[in-house]
């Protein structure tokens, strides 16, 4: 397996990158004035919003592996943008559960935008009648939030009031389950094969997320090290601030690495391999973003716990990622369970 990325790859890496950087905040006051419609636009204008759906329906027909390279593009500039949970994971659910053409069409022009609701921890998919709120990852904008209604066939209910969160990079939304919104055909029974699939999907593409975060933190902390002077020196200099950021990096690459695999896997692996590497992926990443996203904290010193430094902000989406689909404990659980099953 050649783990490198083709040249297409690289060109849509490179132009994702170059967009999200173009569009991104350069401070933390920037986040409550952006313009996100300008910036949807602007996405869709890259071809972005449509880059799973199959290209018969106005989609790019892409792999899950590209788009996990727009997603962690967009999650290294911390682009304010509910691209990762209304136009990549609902896409995904959309796509699983075989929604009409036109529902797909309309998802790829922006015309549409849906939300995946999960329940109240973010763990799971919601269930329509469940107990429990309905909660939108990354939903701002919504038409609507997708949940799993009767004959496990997806509903579309009415979003409701924001709901109170960390990261002000991205807005969630509660879904009100007692009003549904027609938003066209949203496909057929979702079955077992087609749910494990999305997951497997969803986890790589939350883990891109991550793997975005953590880099820019790193980033950011490097930059802040080198010119941050103390004692007459850049503390970069220091053999304790380089150590620390040294070890941060090994872990980044880990990350890297797995989340590539798992959205590689999500496509071309039997689905129960799929689903290993999605909880190696996301385990692995959740407990190495929070702990990069903290080392950056302290390489900031006295400054990274100050409002205004961005480093609290790279560590709260990295939190919120890490609830998303489950933590490290949960999908570590998950994964033992998947394992003990093959084994029997």
């Amino acid at each position: 397996m050649d783990v490198t990325f083709d040249e297409s790859e690289v060109m849509l890496r490179d132009t994702a990158r170059r967009l999200a950087e173009s569009l991104a905040c350069s401070s933390v006051a920037d986040f409550e004035s952006f313009d996100r419609e300008a910036a949807w636009k602007a996405l869709y204008s890259a071809g972005f919003l449509g880059l799973r759906v199959p290209e018969d329906y106005g989609g790019g027909g892409g792999s899950t592996v590209d788009a996990s390279i727009v997603v962690e593009a967009l999650g290294r500039s911390l682009l304010p943008v509910p691209y990762l949970g209304t136009a990549a994971l609902a896409g995904e659910l959309l796509i699983a559960a075989g929604a009409s053409a036109e529902v797909l069409e309309r998802l790829a022009t922006g015309d549409l935008r849906l939300a995946v609701g999960l329940t109240s921890d973010l763990s799971s998919l919601a269930v329509l009648g469940q107990p429990g709120d309905i909660v939108s990852f990354d939903g701002a904008d919504a038409d609507g939030v997708l949940v799993i209604g009767a004959g496990r066939r997806l509903t579309a209910v009415a979003p409701g009031r924001r709901a109170v969160g960390l990261d002000i990079t991205r807005e969630s939304l509660r879904g009100s389950p007692n009003q549904t919104v027609d938003v066209g055909h949203l496909g057929g029974e979702l079955s077992a094969e087609a749910t494990a699939r999305f997951y497997a999907r969803a986890l790589s593409l939350v883990a891109a997320d991550l793997v975005g975060v953590m880099s820019a933190a790193l980033d950011t902390a490097v930059a802040y090290a080198a010119g941050r002077v103390q004692f007459g020196v850049a503390i970069g200099t220091f053999q304790a601030v380089q150590h620390l950021a040294a070890d941060q990096l090994v872990s980044l690459e880990g990350a890297r690495s797995l989340a590539e695999y798992a959205a590689w896997a999500a496509d071309e692996l039997e689905t129960d391999d799929a689903l290993e590497a999605a909880y190696c992926a996301k385990a692995y990443c959740t407990k190495a973003g929070r702990t990069l996203c903290e080392a950056a904290i302290q390489i900031h010193g006295g400054m990274g716990i100050t409002w205004d430094c961005m480093a609290h902000v790279y560590l709260k989406r990295a939190l919120v990622d890490g609830l998303a689909f489950g933590d490290h404990a949960y999908n570590i659980s998950l994964l033992a369970e998947l394992r003990g099953r093959r084994a029997s």
